[in-house]
């Protein structure tokens, strides 16, 4: 499970707020303020109210998206910050306005992606996204029934539908995974977890979610040599990634106690 950073959780919870705030400011505050005080009428960005309340509940939107981990929040985040940015300047203010809110835009994206990068490299392709289109339509339903069952804490029936998800479509490792998450958290039976997760890496054999489990696992077992070795793969394919740096740190203590 993917764990925030203290300053991700910040940004995304001030993106989250502000965006609440926004909507009633520009709706009605702001209105009231320029009819109370018309100096101040100069201050605010040109333009209709209701534009720039849309536009902050669709980055309120887009926050709690990538709060939940989900792909398109990232997507429609960059969308929202560069071209509509630029483009609604460009359209209700000066050239030099929409150049000011593209640059302020990149700067955002920029400080996101660097936020999310140890933790959530989308090119992984996370498994809870089911990103691949070429799945049975079958297989990706009981995906998300197994899901569900196991959010319930139904980890016998979860596994069995995961395991119908299997039958439906054998390149679907995200049900693999999810077994195996099953097995190693609930069931603690690391030998059958370790084993799905080996299963998921046939199909995708470079995903760092499936490998940083792995690793854990095997370490669970006592193999700290190759608990060690897997978390270094990780971190040789994808260099930032935090849990890896974790999961290699832990494991080298174990190994330095095991010596001694």
């Amino acid at each position: 499970m993917r764990k925030r950073s203290g300053c991700l959780s910040a940004f995304l919870g001030f993106q989250i707020v502000s965006g609440l705030v926004g909507v009633p400011y520009y709706l009605f505050v702001r209105p009231m303020m320029t009819e109370l005080y018309p100096s101040i009428r100069s201050l605010h960005p040109p333009g209709p109210p209701w534009l720039y309340a849309l536009i902050s509940f669709a980055y309120c939107i887009v926050a709690i998206a990538i709060w939940k981990w989900q792909r398109w929040g990232l997507y429609a985040y960059i969308v929202l910050a560069i071209p509509v940015t630029f483009g609604v300047y460009l359209l209700i203010g000066t050239i030099l306005d929409a150049f000011i809110g593209l640059a302020s835009g990149v700067i955002m994206v920029a400080i996101l992606i660097f936020l999310l990068y140890p933790v959530w490299n989308p090119a992984e392709t996370p498994p809870v996204l089911l990103s691949r289109t070429d799945l049975d339509p079958d297989s990706i339903r009981l995906y998300w029934e197994g899901r569900s069952l196991a959010q319930r804490g139904e980890a016998d029936n979860a596994i069995e539908v995961f395991t119908r998800s299997i039958e439906s479509d054998e390149q679907n490792y995200h049900s693999w995974f999810e077994i195996g998450i099953l097995y190693d958290d609930v069931k603690r039976d690391h030998t059958r977890a370790e084993q799905c997760y080996r299963k998921a890496l046939e199909i995708e054999p470079i995903n760092s979610h499936v490998l940083n489990r792995l690793g854990t696992c095997v370490g669970k077992q006592g193999r700290f040599e190759e608990s060690a070795s897997i978390s270094r793969k990780v971190l040789k394919l994808y260099p930032r990634n935090e849990i890896a740096k974790r999961n290699l740190i832990a494991a080298n203590q174990r190994i330095a106690l095991t010596s001694m």
